[in-house]
């Protein structure tokens, strides 16, 4: 069962990390070309992307903490 939420886990996190770089890649092509529409597009799917990457990596920080901890 551990495996299976592990893997999920990461497929979320895959995820998050490849809309995160679509939405920088929106960005900069909205700055480059001022296109409004590819930076409504961008930001929320960079942010939403650097949100769920960072959740993911303080999770993965905390239970190393506490393994280190049990031992």
């Amino acid at each position: 069962m551990n495996i299976g939420r592990a893997a999920a886990s990461m497929a979320l996190v895959l995820l998050a990390a490849m809309l995160g770089i679509l939405g920088t890649g929106l960005i900069f092509t909205a700055i480059a070309d001022r296109e409004i529409g590819a930076l409504v597009w961008g930001l929320p799917l960079a942010l939403g992307g650097l949100y769920w990457c960072g959740r993911a990596l303080a999770q993965s920080q905390r239970s190393a903490r506490r393994r280190r901890a049990l031992r």
